[in-house]
């Protein structure tokens, strides 16, 4: 996906899931309230991903002693058909993210 939004061409033919990954909460949340005020889609659902390693050696198997704590965010909706049958259209645009929602998120306060 572009820096700068979602595209309803990414969603041409048959595909009816959308699913966007993102560094950041700002971001996630420009794109959940995209499809949210968009009428072609239903059940968006945002979620942190976390990072575990696990160890596994033989019958010793246990999660790693460290864990980065967080490595971004997934956004999935389900595509429906409009009210009025047709053609749902293309998605509003998300405004581009700016260098300060980066700076203040990135893993480890650098």
């Amino acid at each position: 996906m572009a820096a700068g939004g979602i595209r309803g061409r990414a969603l041409r033919g048959r595909r009816h899931l959308f699913c966007a990954y993102v560094p950041t909460i700002p971001q996630s949340q420009r794109v959940h309230e995209a499809l949210a005020a968009h009428p072609a889609f239903a059940l968006a659902e945002t979620f942190e991903t976390l990072l575990r390693p696990w160890n596994i050696a033989g019958p010793s198997v246990r999660p790693a002693h460290r864990m980065v704590a967080h490595t971004g965010f997934l956004t999935l909706a389900r595509r429906v058909q409009p009210n009025g049958g047709g053609s749902p259209g293309p998605l509003p645009a998300v405004a581009p993210d700016e260098d300060a929602d980066a700076e203040e998120h990135r893993p480890g306060g650098a």
